[in-house]
């Protein structure tokens, strides 16, 4: 015979009754056991999803809103003023940014696109900045901080550029985070300068003279700008490059 406590006084109870009411008790946790697990782990779930997208879905509304997305009609347009103002024909900036005249041409007439190399190349003949021509502010900060990083996104859908510098006037090296989508090419390139790239992400088969380098996250390369090159992405995700070369910006 046991006994349970009731205000403080006790009555017997048999242990028919109590292995009965033990039987009954464990029915009932464990009928309310899954369910609060349940709804537990729904409410995990939910927490986690609402805090992984206010934290992307916040920083990349930002990172849109900063990127300035012109069009190539409009970077072409803001070219030729340029270049008009300056009384500088075609063959001139052609000669100063080794390009060819044909490309820069089609350039202006917003057929296609320039890199960035090649758009920091002609802003630097035409006495100007890829900001100025863009028309977003200019400024030189020896820190930059992630979230007032300026981007740029040029030509095609899928290829933009974080600015990491540089970080005063008269620099010799331009530090840049490059995006890129898959199947991209890079111009054919060759110019005096040097260049140095970090893979952080994706694959790249990247052609340097007759020699062509598989590199994969984590590989880098530094070479001779005055040696042809270009690359291609050939993973199925965007690559993500970055990039240090004397000022222009070099291979892309």
């Amino acid at each position: 015979m046991r006994c349970v406590v009731t205000h403080c006084r006790l009555y017997p109870i048999s242990k028919y009754a109590l292995s009965n009411f033990e039987v009954k008790l464990k029915f009932i946790l464990v009928k309310i056991q899954q369910p609060l697990r349940d709804v537990i782990s729904q409410c995990k779930l939910h927490a986690e999803c609402s805090a992984s997208g206010f934290a992307n879905g916040s920083s990349e509304e930002k990172l849109n809103a900063q990127r300035p997305e012109p069009s190539n009609e409009q970077i072409g347009s803001s070219i030729r003023r340029r270049r008009k103002a300056l009384s500088k024909t075609l063959v001139q900036v052609a000669q100063e940014t080794e390009l060819t005249v044909g490309f820069i041409s089609q350039v202006e007439r917003g057929i296609c696109a320039p890199s960035l190399s090649s758009f920091m190349r002609i802003a630097t003949s035409l006495n100007t900045s890829i900001e100025q021509l863009l028309n977003v502010s200019e400024s030189f900060e020896a820190v930059t901080k992630a979230e007032h990083r300026q981007s740029y996104s040029l030509g095609e859908a899928g290829r933009w550029y974080e600015k990491l510098g540089p970080g005063f006037s008269g620099s010799l090296f331009y530090p840049c985070i490059i995006h890129r989508p898959p199947g991209h090419v890079s111009e054919h390139m060759h110019h005096k300068g040097e260049v140095f790239c970090y893979l952080i992400s994706g694959e790249l088969e990247y052609h340097l003279g007759d020699a062509v380098h598989m590199l994969v996250a984590g590989d880098s390369i530094h070479h001779d700008t005055s040696v042809k090159h270009f690359s291609k992405v050939i993973s199925e995700e965007e690559t993500t490059e970055l990039w240090v070369s004397s000022h222009p910006l070099a291979g892309h």
